[in-house]
């Protein structure tokens, strides 16, 4: 577990930790665990969860693919998510994908569906001791983006 930032809201204190959480259940196929924290993720400001697992999941995409992505690359994450030790509904990861990368719709899928899809694709692409140092680049990038005055 790790400890995050105290100038960091409670709220997102809390999502940080659950989202931990439910990486390191989804890894260890943990299946309780895994619905539990997303009970707790999804009883939290839905908008909240889902702007820190986008910024999170379009930050490691960006990582892993600085050249741009294409469509074998996501091919590539829509396969390996299937391969996670839970199961984990395959239309809500492409829902997140796209909108993490911002040509989604809205979603069809229930949150629960969305945060368990942008668990694993957080865990496939985090490589393992790595997702705090995302989490907290991904809340700066939120601050940094809600603290730009517009002239």
């Amino acid at each position: 577990m790790s400890t995050w930032p105290g100038h960091w809201p409670i709220v997102a204190r809390e999502i940080a930790e659950q989202t931990d959480l439910g990486v390191a259940a989804l890894r260890a196929g943990d299946a309780v665990a895994l619905a539990d924290s997303v009970t707790e993720l999804a009883a939290q400001a839905t908008e909240r969860v889902g702007l820190l697992h986008s910024s999170t999941v379009r930050a490691l995409l960006e990582q892993a693919h600085p050249d741009g992505l294409s469509g074998n690359d996501v091919q590539d994450v829509l396969t390996s998510v299937s391969g996670v030790p839970v199961p984990v509904p395959l239309p809500a990861v492409a829902e997140v994908l796209t909108g993490a990368l911002g040509v989604g719709e809205p979603a069809e899928s229930t949150p629960a569906e969305c945060i368990t899809a942008a668990l694993a694709i957080i865990a496939v692409l985090a490589p393992p001791g790595t997702l705090a140092v995302h989490l907290r680049r991904a809340m700066a990038e939120i601050e940094r983006d809600q603290t730009v005055e517009m002239p």
